[in-house]
């Protein structure tokens, strides 16, 4: 690294003495060790056990223990000694004290993700005759001790750490190319810019969203395909380089609710893929009902993903379904089912917000600037143009929703409210507030494992109610650069209910072609009824292979496997 940067490199050492073996261990549960001088040079240690020095003691035969330990260990020095000497210790866990010979000895401090430490020893050890060195060490969340080397005595200290200013391009180019290179070509492609707020030394650039350019710009260049980071916000411009994550926010009910409408808001300045810690960061297991809003609300957001602190590195990752046994499981199975069940619907929002700059969640003075009432309800947004969300954000399941002027339907039960006021009603902890515009095309895949898990030659079409529709699916090969060229595809989608109460959705024919596209496509229109139609026709033939589902008010049509460039027509009264 440091020749490509052209700078020197560091002196190598002409002492190097191995330290590692020949430690002895001993709990220190009621802190007597420094009273009673554990770290004096002629202290009796031969009741001390054997210890490594590369892992903890949690894992040498104290398992549990979680108090104050203390290391020992005697080191012969030859009796010509160089002018410096350093003690290296690759990584003690948490925090320690040292002495040398009875004398307690500063020691350099680094913070993660460094770990290496190293005390100069010098003027503290005796030539030619044994020197004690002792540790008393204090524990962290990963248990205690001398985790791994080195553990040894040079004469030169370590060399500092490479600090790399990413607005010079030489440097951006080598802190890229040289670290970064390398796990790209073994399969990374998408990077967590996580951390302070970038690294840079020009006056007046704003250093995080420079980091948030280098990593993404070269990654592009690098792979040839899309870029994604997730990075922290960088000011004006920052949506050119997605996405952004909100850091490490408590668990509570009032950081769910601000999440809600900081995310909405996002839109405003551009910026369409804000991401959370769906469960929030901090703190142990929560509450299943604020897990399972939270839960909720990811699935409605422009990425949903999970992730938390291990407040207890014992039990993992509390965040987890089954920790909250069967009703956690069936309660994520549900929603991230949903969730990839909706992509097509999201990537076509994706691409309009690549396009148009319009985000996937919109505030309702979005859709609506001129309503006032439209500006009183920051915890509500749109969810593309078609569905409104309104996440429950309290414990009491309670919530009161404003829903503009027009008629909607209850995405999940399919209840029909009159918009243009307000209601409350309670949803239990499994249900979450999620509209529809009578009139509106919502289009679905099959629930798979992951989103792009088959390609998209089966589509469902949802169709909600009475009214007049439209919908332009957009599809890509999902990796590439190229529909900046063009390789993409669109299919216009049509809805109308007519004056004689006849229903009509056109399918047309898909315009475009992309890499792996699919030739053929089968349909399946759900139908989102008041009652049964009487009757159902495809292309103007009446059909009968229909099915009506009396509980959901949903009638359900196949349409067989056809070319992609034959348009198809559903009707029914």
């Amino acid at each position: 690294m440091l020749t490509d940067l052209r700078q020197p490199l560091p002196p190598k050492p002409s002492f190097d003495l191995d330290v590692s073996a020949g430690w002895k261990f001993m709990p220190d549960a009621h802190d007597q060790g420094v009273q009673q001088h554990w770290f004096a040079a002629g202290y009796d240690d031969h009741a001390w056990q054997p210890i490594r020095t590369d892992q903890s003691w949690n894992r040498q035969g104290y398992p549990d223990y979680q108090g104050i330990g203390w290391y020992r260990t005697s080191v012969s020095l030859p009796a010509e000694l160089p002018d410096a000497l350093y003690l290296y210790l690759g990584e003690v866990g948490q925090a320690y004290r040292l002495f040398v010979n009875g004398t307690e000895v500063e020691h350099s401090h680094v913070q993660w993700p460094r770990r290496l430490t190293y005390a100069d020893i010098k003027p503290y050890v005796h030539p030619g005759q044994p020197n004690a060195i002792a540790l008393r060490v204090v524990p962290g969340e990963q248990g205690g001790g001398i985790f791994r080397g080195p553990v040894a005595i040079k004469n030169v200290a370590p060399p500092p750490r490479i600090a790399f200013d990413l607005s010079d391009q030489r440097q951006a180019d080598v802190f890229m190319r040289d670290l970064h290179g390398p796990l790209m070509q073994a399969g990374v492609n998408s990077w967590w810019v996580d951390g302070g707020g970038g690294t840079t030394a020009m006056p007046g650039l704003n250093p995080q969203f420079w980091t948030n350019r280098v990593f993404y710009d070269f990654s592009q260049q690098a792979t040839g395909q899309r870029a994604f980071i997730l990075g922290r916000y960088g000011d004006w411009g920052s949506e050119r380089y997605p996405g952004f994550f909100t850091g490490d926010t408590y668990s509570e009910w009032p950081v769910l609710a601000y999440e809600v409408a900081f995310t909405a808001r996002g839109g405003n300045v551009l910026v369409p893929y804000i991401s959370h810690d769906i469960g929030g960061f901090h703190g142990a297991k929560i509450a299943f009902d604020l897990y399972a809003r939270w839960i909720e609300f990811g699935t409605f957001s422009p990425i949903l993903r999970m992730h938390s602190a291990h407040a207890n590195p014992h039990e993992g990752n509390v965040r987890m379904p089954w920790v909250y046994g069967d009703k956690g499981i069936a309660l994520m199975r549900k929603y991230f089912s949903l969730r990839t069940q909706l992509i097509p619907y999201i990537y076509t929002y994706t691409w309009q917000a690549h396009t148009l700059s319009l985000p996937l969640l919109r505030p309702l003075y979005l859709q609506y600037p001129q309503s006032e009432e439209a500006y009183r309800h920051s915890h509500e947004y749109f969810f593309g143009d078609e569905m409104l969300v309104a996440p429950v954000l309290d414990a009491s399941g309670n919530r009161a929703v404003y829903l503009p002027a027009g008629e909607w339907i209850d995405f999940f039960s399919g209840k029909r409210y009159d918009g243009g006021k307000s209601f409350t009603a309670h949803y239990d902890v499994d249900q979450t507030p999620v509209f529809v515009r009578e009139g509106s095309i919502v289009p679905e895949q099959e629930p798979s494992d992951y989103s792009d898990a088959r390609p998209l030659d089966a589509l469902i079409v949802n169709v909600y109610g009475s009214g007049k529709g439209h919908f332009d699916l957009y599809e890509d090969d999902g990796v590439s650069l190229d529909y900046a060229k063009g390789s993409y595809a669109i299919t216009p989608m049509s809805y109308e209910t007519r004056a004689d109460g006849s229903h009509v959705l056109t399918l047309a024919a898909v315009k475009g072609t992309y890499k792996g596209q699919p030739l053929q496509r089968a349909y399946e229109v759900r139908i989102h009824a008041m009652t049964k139609p009487r009757s159902v026709c495809v292309n103007g033939k009446v059909v009968t292979a229909w099915h009506w589902d009396d509980k959901e008010a949903t009638a359900s049509v196949t349409v067989p496997r056809r070319d992609i460039r034959d348009a198809v027509s559903v009707g029914w009264r």
